[in-house]
């Protein structure tokens, strides 16, 4: 089994879609994980989809992510 989070070589590295296909990802999110209450409160929280939630986490992930290899390659 492999390890929660960690890419999958062969499988997530690559993407079979065309770049114009539509990309539909499925998590999982179990009753009691911290992942499943987090997104029920954004849900109902912010009064928008869960969707949008994922698409919101997405876009705040990739900016974290670029800023952090922003600032390694600017380190050295």
């Amino acid at each position: 089994m492999a390890t929660r989070g960690v890419q999958q070589n062969g499988r997530t590295d690559l993407f079979r879609q065309k770049q114009n296909e539509t990309v539909r990802p499925s998590v999982p999110l179990r009753p009691g994980t911290p992942e499943r209450t987090a997104y029920e409160e954004l849900v109902a929280g912010m009064g928008v989809s869960g969707a949008e939630v994922v698409r919101t986490a997405l876009l705040e992930l990739h900016k974290t992510w670029k800023a952090r290899r922003s600032a390694l390659k600017e380190a050295g």
